[in-house]
């Protein structure tokens, strides 16, 4: 009776030690304001909730189009941007959590989403427990997801936590198909490009491998039945992709990619970078980071992949051997695009420039290493010690990742008040410089008729005082209602006039004026919408009736939907049970019961009492720099800094890393410059100067931002010109004011590498170019 009781409960241990897996990252999630510490969510995605929600609340089903953006002028905003994130934040808003709590539950369903579908995508492919165990946390602990989900704060790593749930779909489906099977996998495609549509395009490359394996090992109908889950799914989102598609030639979609920071040619990844160890966290640092580390672990199992595949091959796997070694491949390939000499590449193909960071290439990177890891030890023989081995590399993916999961410890972007209302976001926008409350990074979703970039608080105070741009002398406005979709106007004029309405014209608003239809036209520079009024008693109704597109989308989504009851209903799967023996885990409970303790122990007393997995930095003591100094430029003070190298040879890549503290809050902003000096004139600048970075944001934000007392960490990157001559070189760091003045830099502890030059700069000796 015993081993009968072991054996009924040993499959839902595996599934109750996959969901504990990432407790410790759920439990940051949601006992932490992350949400304010991350850049995406603080500036944008919350505040996206809360205008989503008010249009939703309105009775919008889908609301494509939102008034309160755009200093109340509107825009085609969840019309270009995936919704799914938005529903869902909508859905747990209507329960009663307010918008940055339903985004922390999100997260927290996402991690756990992430190790769940990749335990089960582990057991479909490795027939084991603890494999599928190992590979669920080396995914949900792999360092690009968990920065988007602290440290960035973005949609895209929901839909991420989502992959692993498509291919395991997949795999069932090919295995043994039906309508029911079909749709899952379809609706797991569809919940991908709703949340995140470019994640979803870099997955289809994995998807490609994945459907190749599924071919060697199932036969042609893999092929098939892919292409339909893929075609359902696009048609499942096609009430957003068809007018993403064809009306992003309304709106400036390219200037998401014009600032010279977003565009991948200029901004290739150091190796060093990508392969470097964890990072640990500072707590006297306000602008800790993550960097753009792939996981030192996940890049030693990608690389063994190819090895993976050379055995299984040998073997006669073959389908196991294209699917390791195929999607470890493509993971090198990633790695490479991330570097300097890829850059060719990156200039060959402009239109890449809608990825905006090549880092975003790392999506699948958890994914293969995690498909990989299970091959892997797959290859290792049975032996006693095994089981030991499998427990010290999950808590090795754990572990290694423990010491960034403290978001707290990042820089502090927003502060939200309990319940964020629509209000409460204009407040925000105005205080931080940004009035028109535009909810995104650049001018890419203004429509193409605005040429102005931005709104000024001036034009701000004229949409608000008025519906109307321009009113006739003794014209004035008796009634007024508007809402997200739907305007309301009842003015009284003597004359007739071309109105100006302070709304951006956009296709698919329609006006009747007095019940009559009258056409609506754009307004050039301003980009408001322009239509003739009569004189007299005056009604104006505008509506947002959406595009021919918006009309074609919504349609195919309906078709999928009916399409997918039809499949569910009359494609049953046959009677043949395909029966796989899995290798299950002896139950222990100690070790469910051993996680809980660590994560009270952790939540507990490691984390609010103890630098434990954190450094503790002081000006006097900067744990990350080389050098320590005492440099004073006004009330801001160098403590400490690190250079790449001393000998550099020309061609060579140079980076400088220097730690900032602000002794008083800043009142306005300071830019700061480290330049690279030779004696020998540069034919390129026309003077001394062999390097340089110029920055307006140190340490990436704005000196007004700091916070006195903290540290800032502040790195400086550039290349030697080929023609670098040798000899010795001085690096000259300064600051200078709005009016391009410098501050005079005083050195406070006397050091033989440090002296103050002429020009009000801090000069540091010792580098040579050979």
């Amino acid at each position: 009776m015993h081993s009968v009781t072991k054996r009924s409960i040993a499959p839902i241990y595996g599934w109750l030690l996959a969901l504990l897996i990432p407790i410790f990252a759920v439990q940051v999630a949601l006992t932490t304001p992350i949400e304010e510490h991350a850049f995406d969510a603080a500036a944008f995605h919350i505040w996206r909730g809360v205008v989503f929600s008010q249009a939703r609340a309105e009775g919008i089903l889908y609301p494509r189009w939102v008034t309160p953006i755009n200093a109340g002028l509107g825009g085609p905003l969840f019309n270009f941007y995936s919704p799914l994130a938005y529903y869902l934040m909508d859905g747990l808003h209507w329960i009663g959590l307010p918008h940055p709590l339903s985004w922390r539950v999100l997260v927290a369903l996402a991690l756990l989403a992430a190790s769940m579908g990749m335990f089960a995508l582990g057991l479909a492919l490795f027939r084991r427990v603890d494999f599928a165990l190992v590979a669920a946390a080396c995914f949900t602990y792999s360092p690009f997801l968990l920065r988007d989900f602290f440290e960035r704060g973005a949609p895209q790593g929901i839909a991420i936590a989502l992959y692993p749930w498509l291919l395991w779909a997949l795999f069932r489906l090919v295995e043994r198909p039906s309508g029911a099977k079909v749709a899952l996998a379809a609706i797991f495609w569809a919940a991908i490009v709703l949340m995140h549509n470019l994640s979803a395009a870099l997955l289809l490359p994995i998807i490609g491998i994945f459907g190749l394996y599924l071919l060697l090992k199932n036969g042609w109908r893999a092929l098939w039945l892919i292409l339909l889950v893929l075609v359902l799914g696009l048609s499942l989102s096609a009430f957003h992709v068809l007018s993403f598609l064809a009306d992003s030639k309304y709106v400036q979609l390219n200037a998401a990619s014009q600032d010279p920071t977003v565009q991948p040619a200029l901004n290739p990844v150091a190796l060093s970078d990508l392969l470097a160890w964890p990072a640990i966290f500072d707590t006297g640092v306000d602008n800790n980071a993550t960097g753009s580390s792939i996981g030192l672990l996940h890049v030693l199992i990608v690389v063994a992949g190819l090895g993976i595949a050379v055995v299984l091959w040998w073997r006669k796997r073959i389908a196991e051997a294209v699917l390791v070694g195929g999607a470890s491949l493509w993971a090198l390939a990633m790695i490479w695009l991330h570097l300097d000499n890829a850059t060719p590449f990156w200039v060959a193909f402009p239109g890449l420039n809608i990825l905006q960071f090549r880092v975003r290439l790392l999506n699948t990177f958890g994914l293969i290493a995690a498909i990989g890891i299970g091959y892997l030890l797959g290859q290792i023989p049975a032996r006693r010690w095994r089981s030991c081995l499998i427990a010290i590399v999950i808590a090795l993916f754990i572990g290694m990742q423990i010491p960034s999961l403290y978001p707290q410890l990042l820089h502090q972007y927003a502060q939200f008040p309990p319940a964020p209302t629509v209000e409460d976001a204009r407040i925000w926008a105005v205080k931080n410089g940004v009035p028109g409350l535009t909810l995104t990074t650049t001018k890419e979703l203004l429509p193409v008729w605005r040429a102005l970039a931005y709104f000024s608080d001036e034009e701000v105070a004229r949409v608000a005082a008025a519906p109307i741009e321009n009113l006739p002398d003794g014209a004035h406005v008796v009634e007024s209602e508007w809402h997200s979709e739907q305007w309301h106007l009842q003015l009284e004029s003597s004359v007739p006039f071309e109105a100006v309405l302070h709304l951006l014209y956009f296709p698919g608003w329609v006006a009747t004026v007095n019940g009559q239809p009258q056409p609506l036209t754009p307004v050039q520079t301003t980009g408001y919408t322009h239509i003739s009024l009569p004189a007299g008693t005056v009604t104006l109704d505008l509506r947002y009736e959406g595009t021919s597109a918006q009309h074609a989308g919504d349609l195919i989504s309906l078709a999928a939907l009916v399409l997918i009851v039809i499949l569910i209903v009359v494609w049953r799967p046959n009677d043949i049970s395909l029966k796989t023996e899995i290798v299950q885990l002896e139950p222990r409970w100690w070790v469910p019961l051993g996680i809980v303790v660590l994560l009270i122990l952790k939540a507990a007393w490691i984390d609010p009492d103890t630098t434990l997995f954190r450094h503790a930095s002081t000006c006097a003591a900067v744990q990350s720099a080389s050098v320590q100094s005492a440099v004073q430029f006004g009330d801001i003070a160098l403590c400490g800094y690190s250079v790449s190298g001393t000998v550099l040879h020309p061609g060579d890549p140079f980076r400088m890393t220097l730690y900032w503290q602000l002794d008083e809050a800043a009142q306005s902003p300071s830019y700061s410059f480290v330049h690279l000096l030779g004696s020998a004139f540069n034919p390129a600048t026309n003077n001394p100067l062999w390097g340089q970075q110029d920055k307006q944001n140190p340490g990436t934000l704005p000196t007004t931002l700091w916070l006195p007392g903290k540290l800032y960490q502040d790195t400086y990157d550039f290349r030697l010109p080929t023609n670098t001559p040798p000899g010795d070189y001085q690096i000259e760091i300064g600051w200078t004011t709005p009016t391009s003045k410098r501050i005079a830099p005083k050195i406070v502890s006397a050091s033989p590498v440090l002296s103050v030059s002429t020009l009000d700069a801090l000069l540091v000796s010792g580098i040579t170019v050979r």
